[in-house]
């Protein structure tokens, strides 16, 4: 079965693509499609994070609208060997990225907030525009609430297990 993702990265005013474009419930699938390469150099282009695709969709959906062809050109196969599957959390991909060099502590899902602030400084918006994409931060903040949370007790676990390894011997 083929599942679209449910993006509406062709709405008029940049605050609606890229609130649609920073939630969490697509499968970020129109990175494959073609991009203008002048307006893909204006962005931080794929970073070495996990799911930096996100945050390149939402900067390309600041410099304008995707046009989306009815024709269906890419096939999404779901397999055991993709990341997300190996690697159930965000910390887990992070150390598939850098193997042998897992940085001490790593905030993923505070990295992805802050690179969707970056976009937004880098966008060639007027200010009414970057204000309404800036007030869209709180949302996505309150809506992955849970997964800020987790990184920060992924950092407290880490910090403590040296701690509670001294305790149990």
């Amino acid at each position: 079965p083929h599942h679209e993702s449910p993006v509406h990265s062709d709405a008029a005013r940049a605050h609606l693509r890229f609130r649609d474009l920073i939630r969490m419930n697509h499968m970020c699938e129109p990175i494959f499609g073609l991009i203008r390469a002048d307006i893909l150099k204006k962005t931080s282009i794929h970073g070495d994070f996990p799911d930096s695709d996100r945050c390149v969709l939402a900067e390309l959906a600041l410099h304008g609208r995707f046009h989306r062809i009815s024709e269906r050109l890419f096939l999404h196969r779901e397999h055991g060997g993709r990341a997300t599957r190996q690697f159930a959390s965000r910390h887990q991909r992070l150390a598939s990225i850098h193997p042998g060099c897992q940085p001490r502590f790593a905030f993923p899902h505070f990295r992805q907030f802050w690179e969707y602030l970056l976009a937004i400084h880098r966008a060639p918006l007027g200010w009414r525009a970057r204000l309404r994409c800036y007030l869209e931060m709180p949302r996505w903040a309150r809506h992955n609430a849970g997964r800020l949370l987790n990184d920060l007790k992924f950092v407290a676990y880490k910090v403590c297990r040296p701690i509670r390894v001294a305790f149990a011997r």
